[in-house]
């Protein structure tokens, strides 16, 4: 990665520099030999699997996450 690049990403706004352990995580994941060149991000369905979400929904409620289950109908698509 460019010097010039590796700098852009450390920028924060305002100008503030990021954390030193910030910059040691850049430098592995950037360096001359960087692990995410080889990275494959999953595939997701372009539509929500709404048994799945209505599963979630029902263990959410039941274990005091949400106080009411989640309205899917008026969450989805």
């Amino acid at each position: 990665m460019a010097a010039e690049t590796r700098q852009q990403l450390l920028q924060e706004p305002g100008g503030r520099r990021p954390p030193v352990r910030d910059e040691i995580l850049l430098d592995a994941l950037t360096g001359d030999d960087p692990p995410l060149q080889a990275l494959t991000l999953p595939r997701w369905p372009e539509e929500p699997d709404r048994a799945s979400l209505e599963r979630l929904g029902e263990l959410g409620y039941r274990d005091g996450l949400f106080d009411e289950a989640p309205d899917l109908d008026a969450l989805l698509p």
